[in-house]
């Protein structure tokens, strides 16, 4: 499904902070930054798996959308997403780790457990697959779509040029937010990884 708006710019035109859409903005130091671009009621879970992946160590950004309904609107590709706090969240650290969501269903397959894991950051992409895998969780290297690999992406934003772009299905954001020990585990995966 096509976005509603091509950009933040065009968004902020017809939609209202603190109304329809929060952004949280926690700066911590440090190399490594945590953001969900598609947060609350965008890509449900993500904000949480975000915050969890963060803890109280790292830099996060969330941008969420609070709607009562129709926060899929808010939803601005991560090429795109051009949201200045963002932008400055992202020319602060080295490296972005951000995470997202996905349908179950993708190419008439349902898949509601593997996070498919994308970016520009070759090593530590495959190093995040490695440490899910360990950690009891179904991953793989992003091949066929949201693979994350443009320079635009916002996970590629950092200084180092290249981040990591989590793909979780809903089924599994799911699990997560109705397990705190099994989030936790997820996060402590995601953040070796990313190391």
């Amino acid at each position: 499904m096509a976005d509603t708006y091509p950009d933040f710019l065009v968004l902020q035109q017809h939609e209202r902070e603190d109304v329809d859409y929060r952004i949280v903005v926690y700066e911590r130091g440090g190399s490594l930054g945590v953001m969900a671009p598609h947060g609350g009621g965008i890509e449900t879970g993500t904000s949480q798996v975000a915050s969890a992946i963060a803890g109280r160590e790292v830099s996060l950004y969330l941008f969420e959308g609070i709607k009562l309904d129709g926060n899929a609107k808010l939803h601005v590709t991560s090429k795109n997403f051009d949201e200045p706090q963002a932008l400055a969240f992202a020319g602060q650290v080295d490296r972005i780790v951000a995470v997202h969501g996905r349908k179950d269903l993708q190419r008439g397959r349902i898949d509601g457990a593997t996070t498919w894991v994308g970016g520009l950051d070759l090593a530590r992409k495959q190093a995040v697959v490695d440490a899910l895998r360990q950690g009891g969780f179904e991953a793989t290297i992003a091949t066929k779509t949201l693979k994350g690999l443009e320079p635009e992406n916002i996970c590629n934003r950092g200084r180092s040029g290249a981040g990591v772009q989590l793909e979780m299905p809903l089924t599994l954001r799911q699990s997560l937010l109705g397990d705190d020990g099994l989030l936790t585990r997820y996060a402590a995966a995601v953040r070796l990884g990313s190391a």
